[in-house]
């Protein structure tokens, strides 16, 4: 998937462990042409090269907000489904603002 004719411009990885896996791929097949962007920041990843973008989010607002809906299910089955919308905020560090076509010239 990662090979260089038509492949990927750009990978946004779910998870920092597959924002890892992705970094670990593209480092042993030497592609530094393509731009990373990581959900939920990591330790080091301002150390990696490029060093790693993330869109980063802050965890104990999940679990706060996923506690407030499990006590108000409890407390009402019936409750209707409340959708909760938690900031986040991109940390722009350079991997996901390689150009491909200018890093491959």
């Amino acid at each position: 998937m990662l090979a260089p004719a038509g492949g990927p411009t750009a990978v946004f990885a779910s998870t920092p462990l597959v924002g890892l896996g992705v970094l670990h791929a593209l480092k042993r097949l030497d592609r530094q042409d393509i731009a990373v962007v990581v959900f939920g920041d990591f330790p080091h990843a301002e150390l990696m090269t490029p060093p790693t973008s993330v869109v980063d989010q802050r965890p104990s607002a999940l679990a706060h907000a996923a506690f407030d809906h499990l006590e108000r299910r409890l407390e009402d089955p019936h409750s209707p489904v409340v959708e909760t919308v938690l900031p986040t905020r991109l940390i722009p560090r350079g991997s996901g603002e390689l150009s491909p076509r200018k890093a491959a010239s």
